[in-house]
């Protein structure tokens, strides 16, 4: 009976055979033309058209014919080829074929492979294969309405692949979805990607459409590289890694993609003359990301839900030459983005994030930064003043900038630290509140020969003032109290002044770890959990006449006390402490009873006499009065021993 049907079914297709061109039927169970594919297409011609009745089919094939090869219709099950160790499912190497309705799994190096022109792979199932579907140099071929399952790589096109169509193909659990590489003139667009590592690739890819496509859980979205004049439309992007990067490219567009839920909205890196537009970015961690990147556009862009919503940074001056304009917009509020211009006057805006670069005499005060931080890169001779961060993810970040003036700020709660200096010098940080911030108060990082004076940094999670790879700052008159770590950290930084402060109730007063040449002098260290700790002996005090410091767990008397070293933790002493609160600024006591032993100076040698000045430490150590006092007093007392001996006739 089984047979009978087949031969009605032959005579049906032949009778509706048209032209010159044939039908045939392969069957792996038999009764039809032949039992493999590739025997089918060995026996035919240009033109013919090959059923494949369900079955499983353990074979490669080469197709070096036109033809149209597709499941016998009316018959329920899968027509599949299975590799069984086997490296090409299908190659086609002739112009205007069809692959439509298989599936194909298993193979080592391609389901199916093309390596000609204006062929048309749709609906088929591809699994499990390194990779679902290769083109290969082949051009105005159509990839369309696949499944592609569990494959190294989904859909590549790849050496100079050209005016390809990839479109509407459901791609899932691949490790690389879409790839095309060295490949040219393509048009990518609704496919839908799920669970991934990478959603779509392009490499060396110039001038590619990739347009309404979705990819959903995947490491990374949309990765550009190398490639020019892309064009990014409509995508939808949810729960990925990074969303869209676009690395080395140039003269491309991101244009009305939807992005959400994902690690990074849109980062470029290396990238000149592209346009970000009309995107939503929503939930991620960074909204936009510019890195050495410039002469780019950034428009009518809307970022909700970010920690950060816009960092642009980069090595050089160029990378900052970037049009970002405040039409976009960060939780409703607009971002303010000025480069390269001088006298300009920065006042009183409200913005969700502020970039001043390469800016010279310029005015940014009184301004309130609600998001991000205030980005201050490469300015000179400018003033800060008056600004207000609260809640915001960095605070004030002052790079490579040189002769400012940061005076009565405030960042209190941001995220990490709130003013953060890197390769700064010459700079006035003056009378700014640095509060209940996630990471420190102060950071200074490779940075000199700054003044920090008169600040009030209090109850930061880390440290109060933190200086790493940084040389002959002064740090005087702050109010550093309730920092979670140190008041002050320096690591690995030199010949500094840490002045006049008050450095109170942190877990750690001072902490000096691989630093030297710093001296630190008339600073209250008022109930630290540990007072202080110096590993390389860095000078705690500025000798007798002007003393050391004030500890509150150390007692003694003079001003400064004499006889009383103060020991620090690891390998430092602070030889003239005081024993009263900010004791250097009281009268010092001179004492009433001093007197002055005779020398003769005929019976000592002159290098054995002592000079004035080791006298006058002597005596300030004795009387416990400054040096100044003490060599008053021995001025004094020579003055004294010289009239007695004139009125005696003995001089």
């Amino acid at each position: 009976m089984i047979r009978l049907w087949v031969i009605s079914a032959l005579v049906i297709l032949l009778a509706i055979t048209t032209g010159t061109s044939r039908n045939y039927i392969v069957d792996d169970d038999g009764f039809a033309d032949s039992e493999s594919i590739g025997g089918a297409v060995r026996a035919a011609s240009d033109g013919d058209i090959i059923y494949i009745k369900p079955g499983v089919y353990s074979e490669e094939v080469l197709v070096d014919k036109t033809l149209t090869i597709k499941p016998l219709l009316g018959e329920r099950g899968e027509c599949v080829l299975r590799a069984d160790g086997k490296s090409v499912g299908i190659k086609v190497a002739a112009n205007g074929c069809t692959l439509e309705g298989l599936t194909i799994t298993g193979y080592s190096e391609a389901g199916i492979l093309l390596t000609s022109s204006g062929n048309s792979v749709k609906g088929n199932t591809l699994r499990e294969n390194r990779a679902g579907v290769i083109i290969e140099g082949g051009e105005s071929n159509r990839i369309e309405n696949n499944r592609v399952e569990k494959s190294t790589g989904g859909i590549v096109l790849y050496r100079g692949a050209r005016s390809n169509s990839v479109a509407g193909n459901e791609i899932i659990r691949c490790n690389y979805s879409i790839i095309a590489k060295e490949a040219y003139h393509n048009i990518i667009e609704r496919n839908n990607i799920t669970t991934a590592g990478e959603g779509l690739h392009l490499i060396n890819a110039t001038d590619t459409q990739a347009t309404m496509n979705s990819i959903l859980d995947a490491l990374s979205g949309i990765v550009i590289e190398g490639s020019s004049r892309i064009t990014l439309s409509g995508c939808v992007l949810n729960d990925t890694g990074t969303a869209i990067a676009l690395g080395a490219t140039s003269s491309s567009t991101a244009i009305d993609n939807v992005i959400s839920s994902s690690n990074d909205g849109i980062v470029l890196v290396g990238a000149s003359s592209c346009l970000l537009e009309r995107n939503s970015i929503e939930n991620v961690t960074t909204g936009l990301m510019i890195v050495d990147s410039f002469n780019n556009t950034i428009r009518d862009n809307g970022i909700r839900d970010a920690e950060l919503g816009l960092f642009v940074d980069g090595s050089t001056r160029e990378a900052y030459s970037n049009s970002i304009s405040d039409t976009n917009l960060i939780d409703g509020m607009p971002v303010v983005y000025v480069f390269n211009q001088s006298n300009a006057r920065i006042t009183d805006r409200e913005a969700a994030h502020m970039t001043v670069a390469y800016c010279d005499r310029c005015d940014i005060s009184r301004n309130m930064v609600a998001h991000d931080a205030l980005f201050l890169y490469g300015i000179s001779n400018s003033t800060i003043e008056g600004n207000t961060l609260r809640g915001s993810y960095g605070g004030i970040r002052l790079i490579d900038s040189t002769n400012n003036s940061l005076k009565n700020n405030t960042a209190t709660g941001t995220k990490y630290t709130g003013m953060f200096l890197r390769g700064t010098a010459y700079n006035l940080v003056q009378n700014n509140s640095l509060n209940e911030n996630g990471n420190n108060g102060l950071a200074l990082i490779l940075s000199y020969r700054n003044s920090i004076e008169g600040n009030l940094i209090l109850n930061n999670t880390e440290y109060g003032i933190r200086s790493n790879y940084s040389e002959e700052n002064e740090i005087t008159g702050n109010t550093i109290s309730g920092n979670r770590k140190a008041g002050i950290w320096f690591d690995n930084s030199n010949k500094s002044i840490i002045c006049g402060n008050n450095i109170t109730n942190n877990v750690m007063g001072i902490l000096m770890t691989n630093s030297y040449e710093n001296r630190m002098y008339h600073n209250n260290l008022i109930d630290n959990g540990e007072q202080a700790s110096d590993d390389f002996g860095n000078s705690w005090d500025m000798g007798p006449e002007e003393g050391g410091n004030y500890w509150s767990d150390h007692r003694c008397t003079g001003r400064p006390c004499t006889g009383f070293a103060k020991l620090i933790s690891a390998n430092a002493i602070d030889r003239y402490p005081f024993g009263e609160v900010s004791g250097w600024t009281l009268p010092r006591e001179v004492p009433g009873n001093i007197t002055a032993t005779n020398v003769s100076s005929a019976n000592v040698s002159i290098e054995s006499i002592p000079s004035t000045r080791s006298l006058a430490y002597a005596v300030s150590n004795r009387t416990g009065t400054s040096y100044r006092s003490g060599l008053a007093l021995l001025e004094a007392a020579q003055r004294l021993r010289g009239e007695a001996m004139e009125s005696t006739g003995t001089a």
